[in-house]
């Protein structure tokens, strides 16, 4: 990979797709817990409980998106038409 965005940092980052799963998930919560205390609807249950199977398996869905969206720009734009 060329581009050094942010993304890109973090996927070099882990050394296991299950690391970067886990950072990925905290940082989607982090993004909810923010988006929730904007709207002054803060859910403590975020900041107790463990990350769920859901939580990861989304953040595994967001690093493939990305990814194939990286490497293979126009197919993803070919699909989208």
């Amino acid at each position: 990979m060329t581009s050094k965005g942010a993304t890109d940092r973090l996927i070099q980052r882990f050394s296991s797709l299950y690391q970067l799963k886990k950072a990925t998930a905290w940082m989607l919560r982090y993004k909810v817990f923010l988006l929730h205390k904007l709207k002054r609807r803060l859910d403590t249950q975020l900041r107790k409980n463990g990350l769920s199977v859901a939580e990861l398996q989304l953040s595994e869905r967001e690093a493939i998106k990305y990814i194939q969206l990286y490497s293979f720009p126009d197919v993803t734009v070919s699909l989208r038409k």
